[in-house]
């Protein structure tokens, strides 16, 4: 092999061993990005659960009270029934005025029994929960 050869060689080593170093701080840096993102997006899916996590809660503690409140009804007509206006048994009239009254504990046309705000109350958590997956809670 000649001088000028060897020289020609040399440098194609040297450049192929540039190319290479480059190459493989590239990869790291590739490597490096797609953890910061992996981190970032595991981040997102947590602070998504939180908050899904939070409006299952507060669904729970409407529904609650809900709940209670509708049976504080029916217990005050039930007191209203037996003590306030003595209703007897056999008071058919009577008695059905109040299971009247707690059926609208229920369901009313005022639209405040208590099946009619807790089917509001899901329709809007429905609505919410599209919101979080559609990525509106994450901006």
């Amino acid at each position: 092999m000649t001088a000028e050869q060897q020289e020609s060689n040399k440098d194609y080593l040297s450049n192929a061993k540039e190319i290479m170093d480059q190459a493989f701080k590239d990869l790291e840096r590739y490597d490096k990005l797609q953890q910061e993102i992996a981190k970032t997006q595991q981040e997102q899916i947590d602070k998504t659960q939180e908050q899904i996590d939070l409006k299952v809660k507060q669904l729970d503690l409407k529904i609650k009270a809900e709940l209670d409140l509708s049976e504080a009804k029916r217990d005050w007509n039930k007191f209203q029934r037996d003590i306030v206006n003595e209703i007897r048994d056999d008071d058919i009239l009577g008695l059905n005025k109040f299971r009247f009254a707690d059926l609208a504990s229920y369901y009313n046309d005022a639209g405040t029994g208590s099946i009619q705000n807790l089917t509001d109350r899901l329709k809007e958590v429905m609505g919410d929960e599209n919101g979080i997956f559609s990525g509106s809670y994450l901006t």
